[in-house]
């Protein structure tokens, strides 16, 4: 008996723990948001602090007319002052549970993301794993862009980073790359107005990528155009499938490769007394309708192509002192004791000293077409 009573007791504490909510109360207290967007403030020493909230009976078709989502925006001294300033005028408790996206305007980018960082460690209600992308303009107008192929814009800007066409960097990317005195990279957006045929020649704003921001010591230091992003992108191994076009017979002749299997390998080659050395071979497989004898030259093509979008790229993080590829990272496990001797101005380090050895080796097989 006293078993079955210790068995009937332990199971009620399991149906307990595993209910949940008791009621809908709790939902119905919370503003979940989706997204945050941070610009810098009006007045100076000010940060601009934008939210998106989506609103679940519009998300409901047939119930509701007009947006299924909102913005707020405030401005503080700080981020938690102007998230208390957002919070004192709702009826509900602000939720960060759905949070999908932060985006940084370039231009509050510029000033630094130390706040922010120090913000996102300190609260526990958000995910480090939150994707962060930049935006020239105001982040809190690409906030109220029109969604056409998904319900929320924070949705959209989530794609873009899933895809895996550009980066796909993190808060906590960001944050450990900081943290270890490396560069880091996102990938940036623009955005502008245009018509849409299907709302009668209105205008509506759009959003797109427009290249890679690179960063170093927290602060936006300089932007890769689309080629030299997806090189970068290609090196931190954040590619999936890649369309790349050549062309040679002087512009009379070209061919698209869809490359596959993308991936490389970052290798550290010791320290002379210019510096260290590192070695970079971009790898990769491609899928290709042409003739046999065309492809040695496509190949070579290709190749060269990729290998100089990595050689610009490079010396622009060598320009900004942003080792965005963590090759600090590599050479602290290789080299310790090499490390150890210059993790304190590695940035510097980085900028005059660093060398590269670029290659690549991309494998193009013919199927007959391309799936």
């Amino acid at each position: 008996m006293i078993g079955l009573l210790r068995l009937f007791t332990m199971l009620l504490v399991m149906v307990i723990l595993l209910t949940g909510c008791w009621s809908k109360a709790e939902l119905n207290e919370g503003l979940f948001i989706d997204g945050i967007y941070l610009d810098k403030g009006q007045k100076e020493g000010e940060v601009q602090l934008s939210v998106s909230t989506f609103i679940t009976a519009k998300l409901k078709e047939g119930e509701a007319s007009g947006e299924p989502f909102a913005v707020i925006t405030k401005s503080g001294d700080n981020i938690p002052d102007a998230f208390s300033s957002i919070q004192k005028d709702l009826t509900r408790q602000i939720d960060f549970s759905h949070v999908q996206i932060v985006l940084v305007s370039e231009e509050y980018a510029k000033l630094g993301l130390g706040e922010m960082f120090d913000w996102f460690k300190r609260e526990p209600g958000i995910e480090l794993n939150t994707y962060i992308l930049s935006v020239e303009g105001k982040a809190k107008d690409i906030a109220q862009m029109t969604p056409i192929t998904e319900q929320l814009p924070a949705d959209v800007f989530k794609r873009f980073s899933v895809q895996n066409y550009m980066l796909n960097s993190t808060v906590k990317q960001c944050l450990i790359a900081s943290e270890s005195g490396m560069g880091f990279a996102m990938t940036a957006l623009k955005y502008g107005d245009k018509k849409v045929a299907s709302e009668n020649g209105e205008t509506e704003r759009w959003a797109g990528i427009k290249g890679v921001d690179v960063f170093g010591d927290r602060a936006l230091k300089g932007e890769l155009n689309i080629d030299q992003g997806r090189a970068i992108s290609w090196g931190l191994g954040k590619f999936r499938h890649q369309v790349y076009t050549v062309n040679w017979d002087e512009g009379r002749s070209k061919a698209s490769v869809l490359l596959t299997r993308l991936r490389a390998k970052l290798i550290y080659k010791g320290e002379d007394e210019d510096g260290p050395l590192f070695k970079i071979v971009l790898k990769g497989r491609g899928n290709l309708r042409s003739s046999v004898e065309s492809n040695a030259i496509i190949l070579a093509l290709l190749e060269k192509k990729v290998i100089k979008d990595m050689e610009k790229a490079l010396a622009n993080t060598k320009e900004w002192g942003a080792d965005v590829l963590n090759l600090g990272m590599l050479m602290e496990w290789n080299s310790p004791k090499q490390w150890e001797s210059c993790k304190d101005w590695w940035a510097e380090v980085y900028r005059s000293k660093a060398k590269f050895e670029i290659g690549a080796n991309i494998a193009i097989t013919n199927q007959g077409s391309m799936r």
